[in-house]
């Protein structure tokens, strides 16, 4: 077993920091979390560190596969606990950590699409993430997961069944959401229904998810009075002094309220041609830590 001291130890951390960045990228996917990302990564260099480098053809391959599978093991155990039975796990709505991203470009998924998520597997979740977000090779895709590319195949047109509309890129051109998400924020500073009501659409849907159970809903709200009333009910509920303001975060910008520099809410949106289509609320402090103006954005694109 080489040592961290050892040339070979020393070569082995060398690679496995190289491919970090890219790394943590596909642990939020699989998981919605950069704490939890973050622990497989760090169970995955334990693990990787006890190998033997001389054996490992493909480190890039090696260290995808190593860090898919400890995240498919980590996913189990969350999904158990997010949805257990009875509802004694999570409660209300389950929605991912928010992340800091530069641009549209950056896209580390958007945050329903990653609620959605929740509907796969661990296996179709993998094969979704490594073929359709990272846009690896159906071959290699099969080699990370153990199975044979039609199998593969199979798996990620399951996964597209089950996201439905979620796994549809937002076809809306970037003024035209820029317009719709200002529209928001200037209802969101109102503190008004009738504002709120004017920027949403007839059939939107609300999933919020604050950390507090006579808050959150477990199911989704529908229609445009209802969500109105329900996201001003949630912001009235904010620290005083909280500010609305456009950020980027998850591929695209949406609303982040801060008191001075923390933020304490984040609206993420879809919107149509009109109006916002779909809004998902995280009031969960323990969800916006990524977003804290003090800490670097996390490398997870």
């Amino acid at each position: 077993m080489p040592g961290p001291e050892t040339f070979v130890g020393q070569r082995r951390t060398a690679l496995f920091d190289e491919q970090r960045p890219r790394l943590l990228g596909l642990a939020y996917r699989m998981l919605g979390a950069v704490s939890e990302a973050e622990a497989v990564l760090d169970h995955s260099r334990e693990r990787w560190s006890a190998g033997c480098l001389p054996e490992i053809q493909d480190p890039e391959t090696a260290l995808t596969t190593l860090a898919t599978r400890v995240a498919m093991d980590r996913l189990r155990h969350l999904q158990a606990e997010r949805h257990g039975a009875g509802r004694q796990g999570y409660a209300g709505s389950w929605l991912p950590e928010p992340v800091p991203c530069r641009s549209r470009d950056d896209e580390p998924m958007s945050i329903e699409l990653l609620a959605a998520m929740e509907r796969l597997s661990p296996l179709e979740r993998a094969a979704y993430v490594l073929r359709v977000a990272l846009a690896r090779p159906y071959p290699e895709v099969a080699a990370v997961l153990g199975r044979r590319p039609p199998a593969v195949r199979q798996l990620v047109r399951r996964a597209r069944v089950h996201l439905g509309d979620a796994a549809t890129r937002d076809p809306t051109d970037g003024t035209r959401h820029e317009v719709l998400v200002r529209r928001l924020v200037a209802a969101c500073r109102s503190l008004s229904v009738a504002a709120m009501l004017e920027v949403l659409g007839p059939d939107v849907v609300l999933l919020s998810d604050d950390g507090r159970s006579a808050v959150v809903r477990a199911r989704p709200v529908v229609g445009r009075d209802r969500v109105a009333r329900s996201i001003v009910a949630v912001l009235r509920r904010l620290p005083h002094g909280a500010l609305a303001g456009v950020e980027a975060f998850n591929g695209a910008t949406g609303v982040v309220l801060r008191v001075g520099q923390d933020p304490v809410c984040v609206l993420g949106v879809r919107v149509g041609k009109d109006h916002v289509q779909s809004v998902q609320l995280v009031a969960n402090p323990r969800k916006l830590t990524a977003l804290n103006a003090r800490v670097a954005p996390t490398a997870i694109v």
